[in-house]
């Protein structure tokens, strides 16, 4: 059997003998001092207790004593001093002795050596975990090693010092004076170490339920969350700043955090929420983790490289297209004003600025009553230009010209040519770079419709034929000509 050392010291110090003196004080002055002999061989063993032995000795109730031979001194015999032979100790065991407790005392007070060994075992478990006593089997069967100090002979006391027992030591006895008793006590001492089996208690744990629904928590929150990630395929963001497609971005990490914060909504109910790891500038790693209960470990990953898109907003492409696409109105004559003033030709929004798609985002369409100039600077060769759907060569990445209306003299008599409006489709694609600008690497696509008024330009105009006879007033143009000839001629 597997013993273990309990961490339990006993130490006891040997006596000779306690005698009443009626008058011992004076009888220490008159007594020889004090004797020595030698102790010849001491072959300590480990001796086995039985559990009520164990516990005297924890609790102090006996002291462990060797047992000496008090017929060798020197002394008094009947009133003559007088030598006598020692015959020293040649006990080859030390005996135990359970007696009263004398002079040695323990600071242990318990009252069994099970529930010393109990309180050693709880020490050793978490607070949210009990021993079950009735499944635990605790042997009773103890053991004990005895270690032996002989005080060290100095005539100064102050200077003693207790040295481990070897083969033929001297032993020297002293007599002390307590309460009128005379004490001749051996400056033997004994460290006594106690060793008990080695018992695998039985532990449970009380948060056994509360792991149990936690778990439950966690698979259904581990589903839910696995669902919404499948469901999404990607996570998408819409940034305001069309430049910006990281996500070592903080503003592109506060827009992730929304779309996070989104999922985490779904999956308070279980207590549990999705935590993320930026990996990489559109890949993140996503942990299911909770902060709330310590039982089980803080996060647990779900995903690796889950991919995130970054999107630009319709107002940032907007906004970055219109700090390059600058299409800049002329002035007009607006009849309706009854006046010939020329005026600041202010576009007319007819449809609103949208995403059409995905990639696809409308800057609107808009009419002028004017000829407009457009005036555009590409990036670099990423973007391409088309104006009603024919390509247009960016020179030196600027691209300048005015659109205009063709017809700008019409005949009112044609309803056809009084109503026609030109119409310009301006689009601007952007790539991916160094994509050779195909299909598949399209970031977006911008379009913006512009329409010229051909109305607002027109003359009115109508061709009159030449006959004075039925003309009163070309014939009174020419009349005062005609009287001029007949006075002449």
């Amino acid at each position: 059997m597997f013993y273990k050392k309990l961490d339990i010291k006993r130490t006891a110090f040997s006596y000779a003998l306690i005698e009443k003196k009626t008058n011992a004080e004076k009888y220490m002055n008159t007594v020889l001092q004090d004797y020595k002999y030698i102790v010849r061989q001491l072959a300590f063993e480990n001796v086995k207790i039985n559990e009520k032995q164990a516990e005297a000795l924890l609790s102090s109730e006996a002291i462990i004593s060797p047992k000496i031979n008090h017929d060798s001194y020197y002394g008094w015999e009947n009133g003559v001093a007088k030598h006598i032979n020692h015959l020293g100790l040649y006990d080859s065991v030390i005996p135990l002795h359970f007696e009263n407790r004398k002079y040695s005392k323990s600071s242990l007070n318990s009252s069994g050596i099970q529930n010393i060994l109990l309180e050693k075992a709880k020490s050793k478990i978490a607070d949210n975990e009990d021993i079950l006593i009735n499944e635990t089997k605790i042997e009773k069967d103890y053991q004990v090693v005895v270690k032996a100090f002989i005080l060290s002979d100095n005539e100064n006391k102050n200077q003693r010092d207790w040295l481990p027992y070897a083969p033929n030591m001297i032993i020297n006895n002293n007599r002390q004076l307590r309460d009128n008793f005379i004490l001749w006590e051996d400056n033997l001492k004994l460290n006594v170490e106690i060793y008990a089996p080695q018992t695998n208690y039985v532990v449970i744990n009380n948060d056994n339920a509360k792991i149990s629904q936690i778990v439950s928590n966690y698979e259904k929150a581990f589903l839910k969350a696995q669902n919404e990630l499948k469901n999404t395929q990607t996570l998408n963001i819409v940034s305001e700043r069309i430049g910006d497609r990281t996500l070592y971005s903080l503003e592109n990490q506060s827009l992730l955090n929304q779309k996070i914060n989104e999922i985490n909504k779904k999956l308070m109910e279980y207590n549990f929420f999705i935590e993320y790891k930026v990996i990489d500038e559109d890949k993140i790693d996503l942990y299911l983790s909770n902060k709330t209960n310590s039982l089980i470990n803080k996060s647990y990953k779900i995903a690796s490289n889950y991919p995130v898109k970054i999107s630009p907003s319709v107002r940032a492409i907007d906004k970055e297209i219109k700090n390059r696409l600058i299409i800049k109105a002329n002035k007009w004559v607006d009849f309706k004003t009854n006046t010939t003033e020329l005026v600041d030709d202010v576009p007319v929004l007819l449809e609103p600025q949208a995403k059409k798609g995905e990639k696809s985002f409308y800057g609107g369409k808009w009419l002028y009553h004017s000829p407009a100039s457009v005036d555009f600077t590409t990036i670099d060769e990423s973007e391409i230009l088309l104006i009603n759907g024919k390509r247009i060569e960016v020179l030196d990445r600027h691209f300048s010209e005015i659109l205009s209306n063709e017809s700008l003299i019409i005949d009112n008599s044609s309803k056809e040519e009084e109503n026609k409006i030109k119409s310009y489709e301006i689009k601007i694609l952007k790539y991916e770079k160094n994509s050779g600008n195909v299909d598949s690497k399209l970031e977006y696509e911008y379009k913006i419709d512009l329409l010229i008024n051909s109305n607002a330009l027109s003359i009115d105009y109508k061709f009159y034929a030449w006959n004075p006879e039925e003309n009163p007033d070309q014939k009174k143009l020419i009349e005062e000509y005609k009287k001029m000839l007949m006075v002449i001629y």
